[in-house]
């Protein structure tokens, strides 16, 4: 992705709801190839429930997330293997028009898509991903 913009985001939608608890409990993990040379580097990545907004806050896309930062090295322009178990990924809250802080309602069980998401920095670099699996 060329110079991603404050909140630009690449979102891998699943077919349908999925549900990923078994992949959890069987301690899989999350790996993707990245590399990019962006100082001040910033990355999110995270799991985001279906919404659903009939089931009041339950229902909101609740997020699952990891942070990649300057300090995890991944950007002096070389490929980097990352691997998170789905264990690690951290409860970490919903956007619905507002910021709701987490409250535990993330469920591997209504997992609608995987989101690399750039933050709240404008990127002047590429970034670049591959070979993005569970396992």
């Amino acid at each position: 992705m060329p110079g991603a913009k404050a909140y630009n985001n690449i979102n891998f939608y699943f077919y349908r709801q999925a549900d990923f608890s078994p992949l959890v409990d069987e301690n899989l993990s999350l790996e993707f190839e990245i590399k990019t040379t962006q100082k001040d580097f910033k990355l999110d990545v995270y799991f985001a429930d279906k919404e659903d907004k009939t089931q009041g806050k339950n229902g909101l896309g609740w997020r699952a997330k990891i942070s990649l930062r300057d300090k995890d090295g991944v950007n002096d322009g070389k490929w980097h293997k990352v691997s998170v178990p789905l264990k690690e990924f951290v409860d970490y809250g919903a956007w619905d028009i507002v910021w709701y802080p987490s409250e535990g309602l993330f469920s591997w069980q209504k997992v609608e898509r995987l989101v690399f998401d750039f933050t709240d920095t404008d990127q002047t670099e590429e970034c670049c991903l591959r070979n993005i699996v569970i396992k």
